[in-house]
């Protein structure tokens, strides 16, 4: 079977090196620890977990309501992790930046997002991060049922949502206000997500100098939104995935090209007459690959940021699964792209495309391995359970620890059987099997059942 760019059971520090080449990267005041998002952040998911970051699954700080905001941010779980990122460790669930640390794609690496935050003497979080709600407007292609009402209302495979967020949240939080430095907010679509004017309320009327940055997908805008930017600093995050009108309502189903590139005119003026953030975010796809260097050429020409999304699943849409001949092709292009670079953004975002060249590198890789052992397993399951159970054992776990994980995996296992109809089951155990070996043990470690059970779902989608 496939092992991706490095085992799991080296995930452990970066080594001296790798962190001394990152950390010549960034700012001198930046580099205290690899990643300052245990000390200072805080993430809500919209299953009622608490994170430090929203890329580090496993390492689930609490869960709202069962534990009070002051329990989490004070918990065992979250002192834990800070001791793993004093030591340079990442082996507690940060896979996503060690992964990147290693392949030397430095300028994306995700902990970078955490490096302008400033301290937090009082000891309170200074970034929150909000992921409340899936209520949403569009259907996109790479998108789940977890972030799209639309897609789980499509599918009779999905039980409804409920939100286990309230009224009572909103209050729990107002101690922590005053300490903010920086709030964002995703979904779903947020502009449509009812709590969130309540919370956004709340800031301004305790801490109005706090950065709310909003992830959009640009297709709302009105005189309700525009009155509440006016009282705030909001900072704008527009999801656009193409120029190309065919193109983009192709990946964002129920989206209007023509509005959202209304609004994002709107936004960025908007951002540049408050003195806050603007910046486009894109995900490269299959339907969109030979797009992306017109994209960084565009928003360069328009001093905008852009930043891409690494996609993994479903691999339908995915750039990691194309065969080995089609990423030749693909980075042939790229190499011969040559971006503009007169400006601070342009040479930022020429940095940001370079790094992606190198993520696709990295999937060139991953496809000639599969080419080499493309029949995989006789049972999918199988081989999913023992090779978590190897990975486990890597780690150093004794017997009984290791039995508990074994009950654990067969359980989650036998769930997605008895829920799941047979073939759609089979399916998705056999796409999961070729993915890497962290992000096997991400699923199966990080998730409960249910959790489990909806992401196999998410992985047949086409």
């Amino acid at each position: 079977m496939l092992s991706f760019f490095y085992k799991y059971n080296k995930l452990q520090s970066p080594g001296k090196s790798v962190v001394r080449a990152y950390n010549a990267t960034r700012l001198p005041g930046q580099t205290a620890y690899l990643c300052h998002a245990p000390f200072k952040a805080l993430h809500f998911a919209n299953n009622g977990r608490v994170l430090a970051c929203c890329f580090n699954q496993q390492a689930v700080l609490g869960e709202y309501p069962l534990q009070t905001l002051k329990e989490i941010w004070q918990g065992k779980t979250a002192l834990k992790l800070r001791r793993h990122i004093q030591n340079n460790d990442l082996g507690f669930g940060c896979f996503v930046c060690h992964n990147q640390l290693l392949n030397k794609e430095y300028a994306s690496v995700k902990a970078r997002m955490f490096d302008h935050l400033p301290g937090n003497k009082a000891g309170y979080p200074v970034q929150m991060s909000f992921d409340l709600d899936n209520t949403c407007n569009l259907g996109c292609i790479m998108c789940n049922a977890d972030n799209s009402s639309v897609i789980r209302q499509e599918s009779p495979l999905y039980r409804p949502y409920h939100s286990p967020y309230g009224k009572s949240f909103v209050d729990e939080l107002e101690p922590f206000i005053p300490y903010l430095h920086q709030a964002s907010f995703a979904g779903g679509e947020p502009f449509l997500i009812k709590i969130y004017y309540d919370i956004w309320e709340r800031i301004l009327r305790i801490n109005s100098s706090v950065r709310i940055n909003i992830t959009t997908n640009g297709t709302i805008l009105n005189d309700k939104i525009k009155d509440l930017l006016s009282r705030g600093f909001f900072e704008i995050s527009l999801s656009l995935d193409s120029l190309n009108k065919e193109t983009y309502e192709q990946i964002r189903r129920h989206g209007r090209f023509e509005k959202v590139m209304e609004n994002l005119q709107y936004f960025r003026e908007y951002s540049r007459q408050k003195g806050t953030f603007f910046g486009v975010w894109a995900c490269p796809l299959k339907v969109n690959r030979c797009e992306i260097p017109e994209m960084f050429r565009y928003f360069g020409e328009q001093d905008t940021a852009l930043y891409l999304h690494t996609v993994w699943v479903p691999p339908a849409v995915t750039l990691w699964n194309l065969p080995a001949d089609e990423l030749k092709a693909l980075l042939r292009s790229y190499y011969a792209v040559k971006l503009p670079e007169d400006t601070e953004i342009q040479r930022e975002n020429k940095h940001r495309f370079e790094a992606y060249v190198l993520f696709v590198e990295s999937c060139l890789a991953l496809a000639e391995n599969k080419q080499q052992d493309p029949t995989g397993p006789d049972s999918c399951e199988s081989y999913l359970s023992a090779h978590f159970l190897q990975l486990h054992k890597n780690k150093g776990l004794s017997q009984g620890q290791l039995a508990l994980k074994e009950e654990d995996i067969r359980s989650k296992l036998k769930f997605c059987r008895s829920m799941l109809p047979p073939a759609i089951n089979k399916k998705a155990t056999a796409l999961l099997a070729t993915y890497p070996d962290d992000f096997i043990f991400q699923i199966f470690e990080a998730g409960s059942k249910e959790m489990v059970c909806d992401f196999f779902k998410y992985l047949v989608r086409e």
